[in-house]
């Protein structure tokens, strides 16, 4: 079942696997595969000094006025840099929480669960601090931000009951 084969249910014939490693991996290749705006401000040839935020600042509003992208693209282009490094920021504390889980030897379907609640929180969070451009809606980010770091959270809470 899917539920056994992303460890959130053991089976009396085997033990439940720990997939904490590829949820880990997901979520770096989530911000450094997936946010990272390089390649796109590359396309656009925007990538001239190697740091984002100045890029899009110095060469940004230059690039509308020239026609090689609109206002919309670079708006999003900006939200999408600041998605990348706010789930860099948020990348330790995620680590922590399973890596304490691990240690302690919290049961593996319990880690797995965390760690996928923690996964899709903030692949609907980086979708939506990219693509709301909505002012009324602008507090879905921070909510499913919060969301996920209750994940994070609860993995340090039960961790830290069994040390």
């Amino acid at each position: 079942s899917l539920l056994t084969t992303l460890g959130l249910r053991t089976t009396p014939s085997s033990p439940t696997p720990n997939r904490i490693a590829i949820v880990i991996l997901i979520n770096w290749f989530l911000a450094h595969g997936v946010l990272n705006t390089r390649t796109a401000r590359q396309q656009l040839r925007l990538d001239s000094s190697g740091v984002a935020w100045y890029d899009l600042l110095q060469h940004g509003e230059a690039a509308v006025r020239s026609g090689k992208m609109t206002r919309r693209q670079l708006e999003r282009l900006k939200r999408r840099e600041t998605a990348y490094t706010n789930v860099i920021e948020g990348f330790p504390l995620f680590l922590a929480g399973a890596l304490l889980a691990l240690f302690v030897q919290v049961p593996p379907e319990i880690i797995n669960s965390f760690g996928i609640w923690f996964s899709i929180l903030r692949v609907t969070y980086a979708a939506a601090y990219v693509l709301i451009e909505s002012e009324g809606l602008r507090f879905v980010p921070s909510l499913l931000w919060w969301c996920g770091d209750t994940a994070c959270f609860a993995a340090l809470m039960i961790a830290g009951k069994r040390l």
